[in-house]
């Protein structure tokens, strides 16, 4: 069984792109396979994002400056990101290598078991 992330959900990145190629270019995609890719991609990138924005901050920018990169409002961006702010203020990154080697392991796991439920519905 797959190990979560500390999302809560066994993410798999690892070769993602050529299975979302291989699902969305398939006529019978299974729509569920699409939705479970989708969420891993969403919450993937939204990690990378919310990493982004706290270091972002750190270094001093504004928040109107990472309103910009992200193509939205300064407003906007505030409340999205104000409780990666808080939760991270003033605290060392405390996962780093950790945190990485623990997605590494939750995908691999993912993967399998994604590949073990294609083979029984191909059954």
């Amino acid at each position: 069984m797959a190990k979560p992330t500390l999302s809560g959900y066994p993410d798999n990145v690892d070769g993602a792109w050529a299975r979302w190629e291989a699902v969305v270019g398939s006529p019978d995609s299974d729509p569920l396979e699409v939705i479970a890719l989708a969420g891993t991609y969403h919450r993937y990138l939204a990690a990378i994002e919310e990493r982004a924005v706290r270091v972002s901050r750190a270094r001093g920018a504004t928040w109107q400056e990472i309103a910009d990169a992200a193509g939205t409002t300064r407003q906007s961006a505030w409340e999205k990101w104000k409780a990666v702010e808080q939760l991270t203020e003033g605290a060392p990154d405390r996962f780093g290598a950790e945190l990485m080697n623990f997605r590494r392991e939750a995908s691999a796991d993912a993967l399998a078991s994604l590949q073990e439920r294609r083979q029984r519905r191909a059954k």
